[in-house]
C-alpha cells in the first residue's frame, strides 16, 4: 500500500486529555490536523484522509490524533457517499442537514436528541444507536469538507469538542472512546493516471462519475463519538 501515517501530538503532558486541556491549546491541536490534512489532500495518490483519535484504548497512551491516507475510498465512507447521494436525491435536500442539524434543534419530537448546539455545531444521540453514550457532532453550516473549516467553525469546534468529553470525562468516568471524522474523499479529477489503467485493468468503473458525484456536495462531514465499554 501506498499512503501517510501520521501521529499528532496534541500536548507536552503525558496524563493530559482534550476534556481537561485548554481550549486554546484544543484549537491549536484542531488547526494542526487541518493543516496537515489540507496538505495530505494536494498529493495526487491519495484519495483519502482518515483522521481520528482514540482515548484509552489505542497503542499510545499519550493524547494525539492520528492522520492516515490510503489511495482508495474506504469502503465505509463509500456507503455514506451513495447513501447521501441517494437520499439527497430522494428528499431534495441534505439528509444529514435534517437529522443531525433541523431536526434535533427544532420544537418537535427528535429534538428530545439534542445534546447541545453551539452556534455553528449540533450535538445529538443518533436513533437506534448501535451502542449506548454515541454522539454526532455536526457543522449547522452544511459542506462535504472537514478540511474546508473556518478558523471560527475551528474555534466553537475546540470549545464543544471540549464541553462534551468533559461530560465523558466526569459523568462516565473517564470511558475509553474512538472519535472519527467524516469527510470527503479527495476530488475525483484530482486523481493520478495509474488509478484509471487500475480500474480498466479490473473492468470496474468509478463509483462517481457526474460533476456532482465528484463533488460531493450531497455529503455533510461530521464527527462520531464512540465510547467503547459502556
Amino acid at each position: 500500500g501506498v499512503g501517510f501515517n501520521d501521529v499528532l501530538i496534541e500536548t507536552p503532558k503525558h496524563n493530559m486529555c482534550i476534556a481537561l486541556d485548554t481550549e486554546e491549546h484544543v484549537a491549536l491541536s484542531l488547526r494542526a490536523l487541518v493543516i496537515r490534512g489540507r496538505e495530505l489532500l494536494q498529493d495526487p495518490n491519495v484519495r483519502y484522509v482518515s483522521a481520528f483519535k482514540q482515548h484509552k484504548c489505542g497503542s499510545l497512551v499519550h493524547s494525539h490524533w492520528q492522520l492516515i491516507t490510503t489511495p482508495f475510498v474506504p469502503s465505509s465512507v463509500e456507503v455514506q457517499l451513495v447513501r447521501a447521494r441517494r437520499l439527497k436525491h430522494r428528499f431534495g435536500q441534505c439528509v444529514a442537514c435534517q437529522v443531525l442539524v433541523q431536526q434535533p434543534t427544532g420544537k418537535e419530537l427528535p429534538n428530545e436528541r439534542l445534546v447541545y448546539a453551539s452556534q455553528h455545531f449540533v450535538v445529538s444521540v443518533p436513533y437506534a444507536s448501535r451502542e449506548r453514550y454515541r454522539l454526532y457532532l455536526a457543522p449547522r453550516r452544511h459542506s462535504s469538507d472537514f478540511f474546508s473549516i473556518t478558523q471560527e467553525e475551528l474555534q466553537d469546534l475546540a470549545f464543544v469538542l471540549k464541553k462534551v468529553l468533559r461530560a465523558f470525562y466526569f459523568s462516565l468516568n473517564d470511558p475509553p472512546f474512538n472519535l472519527a471524522v467524516w469527510t470527503r474523499p479527495a476530488y475525483a479529477d484530482s486523481l493520478p493516471g495509474w488509478s484509471n489503467s487500475f480500474l480498466d485493468r479490473f473492468n470496474c468503473k468509478p463509483c462517481f462519475q457526474s460533476s456532482e458525484e465528484k463533488s460531493f456536495d450531497s455529503f455533510h462531514w461530521h464527527i462520531g463519538i464512540y465510547p467503547r465499554g459502556k
